[in-house]
């Protein structure tokens, strides 16, 4: 890959992990859309005593592992924020798909860099802690945006304070309680919708075909990159893709309904004149 450039604005941390699904990811991202841009790092736990940067892979000091996540966003950000004068640090995952000739202007349109912003796509989860079923605003951990002096916030999470709570809905809530501005942010969501609408950021995983997100991913990177009669092919490849899995997942109607009225209602706060979310219950 190129030399790193310090200078960049605008740096990306994906968690990667050891799993055959998710190394198959891996090698599709770093063929598509994270090739050749020296600001794009892979995030993994190992056995050192300290960080270590190996070309585009950084190697974490945890044990590779679901619980570790929060802590591997922790440190990872801070590394980043050590060595690039960035203005923003997005946190993402391995089956996301990023536009990335279309991400900055992505997070300016929707972040302000001189304030302690941090913003996604927003989904619900039942708060049981209170004593209540109460529907509460977390950002999707599939892709996190923040500002510099949102990321800075995140020195000062302790993740021995969130055990058991999953990590996007413990980052949501830990940023929020430092004063950061919660934004409501676009996502194309094909693995919900199964319908492709091109966005900067697009969630590809499945949770019942894990092979599908890569899939996706090599479509829609053919699409995105090729010339207009080409991009009509590629379209109609993820279209009959998406028919294939459907009925080998056997998508129930109903509740293919209801995942695309949660997703509308989801981006309709994106499209406010206000995007801020309140956590306040």
């Amino acid at each position: 890959m190129d030399q790193i450039i310090s200078g960049a604005r605008t740096v990306v941390l994906v968690l990667a992990s050891n799993t055959t699904i998710n190394q198959n990811d891996y090698k599709i991202q770093t063929s598509t859309w994270a090739k050749g841009h020296t600001n794009v790092f892979f995030l993994r736990g190992s056995a050192n005593r300290e960080v270590v940067l190996e070309g585009h892979t950084l190697y974490l000091p945890c044990e590779e592992s679901q619980e570790n996540i929060l802590y591997k966003t922790k440190v990872g950000t801070a590394w980043a924020l050590k060595n690039f004068d960035c203005d923003f640090v997005v946190r993402a995952n391995i089956s996301c798909y990023l536009d990335m000739s279309k991400l900055e202007d992505f997070l300016t349109e929707n972040l302000d860099p001189n304030f302690a912003e941090t913003g996604g796509f927003i989904e619900f989860y039942k708060d049981m802690r209170a004593g209540t079923s109460e529907l509460v605003p977390f950002i999707s951990g599939a892709g996190i945006f923040m500002t510099r002096k949102a990321a800075l916030e995140l020195e000062n999470l302790i993740p021995g304070e969130f055990v058991g709570i999953p990590d996007d809905i413990a980052i949501t809530e830990f940023l929020a309680s430092c004063g950061v501005t919660i934004r409501a942010m676009k996502r194309g969501n094909i693995h919900y919708t199964r319908i492709f609408v091109p966005q900067t950021y697009i969630r590809a995983k499945s949770s019942i075909s894990p092979e599908l997100a890569g899939k996706r991913m090599l479509l829609i990177h053919g699409y995105l990159t090729s010339g207009f009669k080409k991009k009509i092919l590629f379209y109609f490849k993820l279209l009959g893709l998406e028919l294939k899995y459907a009925f080998k997942e056997r998508d129930n109607p109903i509740d293919y309904l209801k995942r695309n009225k949660s997703t509308l209602n989801s981006n309709r706060l994106a499209r406010r004149s206000d995007t801020r979310i309140s956590l306040r219950r």
